[in-house]
């Protein structure tokens, strides 16, 4: 399983540390100049459309022209793998389903869909059918994940034999609950902005025994910068990285 370091725009002062992660995913609304020669030396980058950023925050967006924006981009780039606009949620799934078809035959090569429970059961094996890779919310942000949460991440074991039935990868975004990763270990790929919390909370992170474990600053102790905090917590999520490649 590939774990995908995402979030890592914010974090410049860490361009040299960052290098080490193979696997990165970044959004298109947040994503930085600086980042983009790294971005594409990647063995892989995801690239997520941003879209769902505009959800919760009520602004009227011309969604024509940002894909416009988007399409531009990822051609500039050459990005093999990027989301669709998923916003279902905004203008329905049929108009969404549009923006997809008319991104898809601009750019010139598939995006990578992402199955919203809005979209229903039967559309997640139309979208393994025809698509080599897939992606379903399963970060704890959104109605999909709330209810893949609510089932205990049981349907998610027909989710993944119908995608190996097709042959197709699946990621899952936002997922790094570890124990039930080890119980989908079939998730091609995943990614967290995990890591960034630690800095948030005052908390270290330690990858112990295939685990990921917090251990906060005691309020009588000073670290000496945010800085330090975010490299030790990136080291311990990149020796997590690894683990997930080897043993997930």
């Amino acid at each position: 399983m590939k774990f995908c370091f995402a979030g890592t725009y914010s974090r410049k002062r860490m361009a040299d540390a960052l290098m080490e992660s193979p696997y990165v995913l970044e959004s298109f609304f947040y994503i930085q100049d600086w980042q983009m020669e790294y971005l594409k030396s990647r063995d892989l980058f995801l690239l997520d459309s941003g879209a769902f950023s505009f959800i919760n925050t009520g602004k009227v967006v011309d969604w024509d022209m940002f894909l416009d924006r988007y399409v531009a981009f990822i051609k500039l780039h050459n990005i093999k793998y990027y989301f669709e606009l998923d916003i279902d949620q905004i203008i329905g799934v049929k108009e969404t389903r549009k923006l997809r078809d008319r991104l898809e035959d601009q750019v010139g090569w598939k995006s990578i869909p992402v199955w919203h429970t809005i979209r229903g059961l039967d559309e997640w094996e139309v979208l393994c059918k025809n698509y080599d890779y897939v992606c379903t919310s399963l970060s704890g942000f959104t109605d999909t994940s709330r209810w893949f949460r609510k089932n205990k991440h049981k349907p998610l074991h027909a989710f993944l034999d119908i995608a190996q039935k097709h042959n197709a990868k699946v990621h899952g975004l936002g997922f790094t609950a570890i124990p039930k990763l080890k119980i989908h270990n079939r998730l091609y790929s995943i990614d967290s902005t995990s890591w960034l919390m630690g800095a948030r909370k005052g908390q270290f992170n330690l990858f112990v025994n295939g685990e990921i474990k917090n251990t906060t600053v005691p309020s009588d102790k000073r670290v000496e910068s945010l800085e330090k905090i975010d490299r030790h917590n990136f080291a311990e999520w990149r020796k997590f990285q690894k683990y997930a490649e080897k043993y997930l």
